[in-house]
């Protein structure tokens, strides 16, 4: 029975446009090496997909362009097994274009593996479908709202169609920089919604000193989603209020020392355990909060208890 060889080709395109077989550069297949193949065993003269290694497009003998023999794609492939690998020392690994306008995005990957995403028109926009048309599309909007030198900004927009097919923004999240000093920087944080068709700016605001500011804030309270109720008894609450010290203080990483009234949780604890909660944070492991609505509460109670024993 006789026997091929099956020895593999490279087919070079030159740049006078010609068109040489014999030479190891150019669209190489790898590894067509079985000379034990017999005519019988091809059909066609074809050769057999389970010998080919690589499909490669080389220059001065360096593998740029590799389709693998599990049909991975690697431009500068270093990892076989991902589907898509695109490798460059520098990072600048994709851009994509819209070819009518010439706008493109580019991705970027730095040496921490970072991933940054640089528009044209420095805008983000990621869509989801839904099958209600009314929903359509969910958008996040990453913009940089840039009023001055001193007042940067860098947000997330969260855009819906309404009934009429007009996508209005919903809400947003924002961060603005009050100062981009070095060393002196300020920020705040703004969530705004929409009501009434319009959006409500400042919804909720809160400065880079811990200061929240809302219109309203309410809590939970509904009956039914509480057990074990009874009134409470109004001479111990007077007790615990009169235990409490108001101290004067400041905070230490307040640069301006403005002096603040209130209570020290540790103290608090010992009296009133409830209103106070103690959680671990980036610098404590045992951070003490204060819950004012218990203090209120009692304070409620203890109001009381003194009108009812007035002389």
């Amino acid at each position: 029975m006789a026997k091929i060889n099956r020895q593999p080709k490279a087919i070079n395109l030159s740049s006078l446009g010609n068109i040489n077989t014999e030479i190891n550069t150019g669209y190489i297949l790898n590894n067509i090496t079985d000379e034990t193949t017999t005519i019988e065993e091809t059909k066609n003269n074809e050769i057999i997909d389970n010998n080919i290694q690589n499909v490669e497009l080389q220059t001065d003998n360096i593998s740029n362009v590799i389709i693998n023999k599990i049909k991975n794609l690697g431009i500068n492939m270093k990892s076989e097994n991902i589907k898509l690998e695109i490798s460059d020392k520098k990072g600048d690994c994709l851009r994509l274009i819209q070819n009518i306008d010439n706008s493109y995005v580019d991705f970027k990957v730095q040496q921490e593996g970072i991933l940054t995403i640089k528009p044209t028109n420095k805008t983000i926009l990621i869509h989801s479908n839904n099958k209600i048309d009314t929903a359509i599309p969910l958008t996040l909007l990453n913009h940089p709202n840039i009023t001055s030198e001193n007042n940067l900004g860098v947000g997330l927009n969260f855009d819906i169609k309404n009934n009429i097919n007009t996508i209005k923004t919903f809400g947003s999240i924002s961060i603005l920089g009050n100062n981009v000093t070095n060393n002196k920087e300020t920020s705040k944080l703004n969530i705004d919604l929409i009501n009434n068709g319009k959006i409500n700016n400042n919804t909720l605001t809160l400065t880079s000193d811990g200061v929240l500011s809302i219109k309203r804030l309410v809590e939970s309270s509904d009956i039914r989603i509480k057990e074990n109720i009874k009134l409470t008894n109004i001479k111990e609450s007077y007790n615990k209020i009169m235990k409490i010290k108001v101290k004067d203080y400041n905070y230490i990483s307040d640069k301006k020392k403005k002096i603040y009234s209130g209570v020290i949780a540790q103290e608090l604890k010992d009296i009133i355990p409830n209103a106070v909660d103690i959680e671990s944070n980036n610098i404590y492991d045992d951070f003490h909060t204060v819950s004012t609505k218990e203090i209120l509460y009692h304070i409620i109670a203890a109001i009381q208890y003194i009108e009812l024993n007035k002389d």
